[in-house]
């Protein structure tokens, strides 16, 4: 297995390779999809996305959230590396929802160091 600190380079160097290999295979429609037909969706949904990635996850949720009319609760998501959150960042200053999702840099391996709520910063 590789170690964290392996996993941290090959996902800030390569973020760009990993937002567009997802695309390609169809990874956020299905997700959207998937979201867009859930029975759960509910006003009010907390979500935590542990490992958010570029925030394909988290977009796709609050959007199906969103078209059913209902109002979002708190959305907290985390990863690992800087790049990658760097990416999802831009993505939600594109949709005014910079302060809709609260996002840290963290290592689910490290749960002593996980935020807790009223800790996680944007």
């Amino acid at each position: 297995m590789p170690s964290t600190s392996e996993t941290l380079k090959l996902f800030t160097k390569n973020h760009g390779s990993y937002h567009r290999f997802i695309s390609a295979v169809g990874y956020p429609l299905g997700i959207r999809a998937f979201f867009n037909r859930s029975s759960l969706l509910q006003p009010g949904l907390r979500v935590l996305d542990a490992g958010c990635g570029t925030g394909v996850i988290t977009l796709a949720l609050h959007d199906a959230i969103r078209q059913r009319g209902y109002e979002p609760g708190t959305f907290h998501a985390f990863d690992l590396t800087s790049a990658m959150l760097d990416r999802f960042h831009s993505a939600l200053e594109r949709r005014g929802m910079l302060r809709q999702v609260m996002t840290t840099q963290a290592n689910v391996l490290e749960l002593e160091k996980l935020p807790r709520d009223g800790q996680i910063t944007t």
